[in-house]
């Protein structure tokens, strides 16, 4: 997850009670150190997005997107059993994928449809890139959908689950991640980073590669060589000019100029800002 406005990074964490979850969006300026609640839902969140002046997102083991803003809130159903990814083209269409290959499409006036894809695997990730949608899933699976009709697998030489995947800033790169593995592609080469290590969300900088890995802790990769730039655990990360948020458990960690600063969002934290 990756979105901010100005100085505001906004910041994804999940929170465990027992069998209690919830997922909690925090907008944290990297001017003033000022931490506000942006979004809280009572379930973990998969993805979230903003789309206009609606927040897009989907639960975790869940059939449907839901969008609310302001004035009205929306929940569209889809034949996808298990929404386990979306993204927002261009266009303001939105595509979502999930278990058992299956795929689908929102238009931006709220018709869905379903996306024939003729994969049998699970899809756990996808990334919008122009008019194409790029996504990973189990055991290798790697492609993508054109044109918003068909999928077409490509093979990448492994069969590790693969969790996530980035463009850089100009898109010529993809940045794959998961169990195990990190993959770069560039005009259609593949390189292998790293290995033995599992891998999450991933951003890139002034042309390096920032990745998480969750209890492993935050990675940038330089000159194809895997370098670690904290310890502090994190899943979700987010960017905006100069600083990095990596969001975990309870917490979120800013890197920037050097200086790294975890925010342990605790109880007294979180009734200064009326959480509770």
């Amino acid at each position: 997850m990756e979105f901010r406005n100005g100085s505001d990074l906004y910041v994804l964490t999940n929170h465990e009670d027992g069998e209690y979850t919830e997922s909690r969006i925090f907008s944290y300026n990297v001017e003033t150190g000022d931490i506000s609640p942006y979004f809280i839902f009572e379930n973990w969140i998969k993805r979230f997005r903003i789309l206009g002046d609606k927040k897009v997102y989907a639960s975790q083991w869940d059939d449907a997107l839901y969008m609310t803003s302001e004035t009205e809130d929306e929940e569209h159903h889809f034949t996808i059993k298990c929404i386990t990814a979306f993204d927002i083209l261009d266009s303001g269409d939105v595509v979502l994928v999930g278990l058992d290959g299956k795929a689908a499409r929102l238009t931006k006036e709220g018709k869905p449809s379903t996306i024939q894809t003729g994969l049998t695997g699970d899809i756990l990730n996808c990334k919008a890139v122009g008019s194409e949608v790029y996504f990973c899933g189990a055991k290798g699976l790697f492609g993508k959908i054109q044109d918003l009709k068909k999928a077409t697998k490509i093979e990448l030489g492994t069969n590790r689950f693969l969790t996530a995947l980035e463009t850089n800033s100009d898109m010529s790169k993809l940045l794959v991640s998961g169990r195990g593995i990190l993959l770069e592609i560039e005009d259609g080469e593949l390189k292998e980073i790293a290995r033995d290590i599992d891998f999450y969300e991933s951003t890139e900088i002034e042309g390096v590669w920032y990745v998480t890995a969750g209890t492993d802790g935050l990675f940038r990769v330089v000159r194809d060589e895997l370098e670690r730039v904290s310890a502090i655990p994190g899943y979700c990360i987010a960017k905006t000019d100069g600083a990095i948020a990596i969001g975990g458990l309870d917490a979120f960690t800013i890197l920037r100029d050097g200086v790294e600063t975890t925010i342990k969002l605790d109880r007294n934290v979180l009734e200064k800002i009326h959480v509770y």
